[in-house]
């Protein structure tokens, strides 16, 4: 597009600047012939003027050479002007055939230009997939990131306090238990004590005295006998 937009306006301008010569060559054509009619009237007032005062000719000849001095230097400057639009069109031929032949390298590389659009597509498709993915697997990890932070957050302000609690609980009431058990038992070691009678009772250091008792040599005492008489014996 935009080198047809280019190759229209070189076109354009080529277009006028041919009819600017044209208008200028018609205006030299038209100098000259202006000219020439000049120098012919020039003539004839001479011959006409042959016998006016010599005064008036010089006057009229001052004139006439001042009017063909302008017309002279008009010619020059369109003959300047008519160089100037030669040059302009050479210069604007050059850059049209710079332009034709730079057509064909644009040509390849617009076809290299649309094999890259496609290629960068085609990345740019396979990039926004993986962007995708990429996104997708960011926010499960952060999602999972954000419920384990929430459970330990709960875990540590509402389940520690609650096991430390129930632990305490359970460990005094292992205790009192125990503690129960032990003075159940001792009250009812008393309580089988008492139903047994004194004599089976146990006594402190009983064994160790029966036990010097026996190895004591056993005396017997004399029986003292009553007679009728009065006599006391064995």
């Amino acid at each position: 597009m935009f080198a047809l937009e280019t190759r229209a306006k070189l076109l354009e301008i080529k277009e006028e600047v041919r009819q600017k010569i044209e208008d200028s060559m018609e205006e030299v054509e038209t100098l000259q012939q202006t000219a020439v009619e000049n120098v012919v009237d020039t003539g004839k007032g001479r011959q006409e003027t042959v016998g006016a005062g010599e005064r008036e000719k010089e006057l009229e000849v001052q004139t006439q050479e001042l009017r063909q001095l302008q017309e002279l230097e008009r010619l020059q400057e369109l003959e300047k002007k008519k160089m100037l639009e030669r040059e302009r069109i050479m210069e604007m031929n050059k850059m049209e055939n710079q332009y034709k032949q730079s057509e064909i390298p644009k040509a390849s590389s617009s076809d290299l230009n649309g094999e890259s659009v496609v290629m960068e597509k085609a990345a740019m498709t396979s990039e926004g997939h993986k962007s995708a993915v990429k996104r997708l697997l960011a926010w499960y990890v952060f999602t999972e990131h954000t419920l384990l932070e929430a459970a330990t957050t709960i875990y540590r302000q509402f389940v520690l306090p609650v096991v430390a609690i129930i632990g305490f609980f359970l460990v005094l009431a292992v205790a009192i238990g125990r503690y129960n058990a032990v003075k159940k038992a001792r009250r009812n070691r008393r309580v089988l004590y008492s139903g047994y009678p004194k004599s089976y009772r146990p006594k402190p250091h009983s064994e160790t005295k029966r036990i010097l008792a026996d190895v004591r040599p056993r005396v017997r005492n004399p029986v003292l006998r009553h007679d009728s008489d009065g006599y006391v014996g064995n």
